[in-house]
């Protein structure tokens, strides 16, 4: 296989959100709000490289791909007076990363190829000789590895 050229393709991406929402409670005593807290970060990865190439006299376009993902969760209601936290009603954390490995033969080429006239609108009503393609669908192949921590 002989390749001609090359694509390569990257992104990156990171977002930090933090949400803090308040509520009044009926329990002077125990605290006069609840707080509910929201952050959460997240870091993702894409790359991919294209090679075209022939085979047996066929165009061939194979792209390989890696795309990560991490996503840092932390979650808690708490009771609070005048903002200050009292208590603590539930506190979670999810930190979760994947790894996606894609497109390793993403192979353009036709299924089959026709020549013949063909009498489309716009065209000339004798037709024109032509080289029609009907193209393969392409092939992927996708593992996802994922870890909770």
């Amino acid at each position: 296989m002989k390749s001609t050229l090359c694509r390569r393709w990257r992104k990156c991406r990171f977002a930090w959100r933090e949400v803090g929402i308040w509520g009044s409670l009926d329990d002077p005593v125990r605290g006069d709000q609840f707080e509910q807290r929201n952050r959460r970060v997240t870091l993702g990865l894409k790359a991919s490289q294209t090679w075209f190439g022939e085979l047996f006299a066929r165009k061939t376009e194979n792209t390989l791909g890696l795309q990560v993902r991490n996503d840092n969760i932390r979650n808690g209601l708490f009771k609070t007076q005048n903002r200050n936290r009292l208590t603590v009603t539930r506190e979670d954390h999810v930190n979760e990363t994947s790894v996606d490995v894609l497109n390793l033969f993403d192979e353009r080429s036709s299924d089959i190829d026709y020549y013949y006239t063909s009498r489309l609108r716009g065209e000339p009503s004798a037709g024109v000789d032509d080289r029609h393609t009907h193209p393969n669908e392409p092939r992927s192949v996708r593992f996802t590895i994922s870890a909770r921590f």
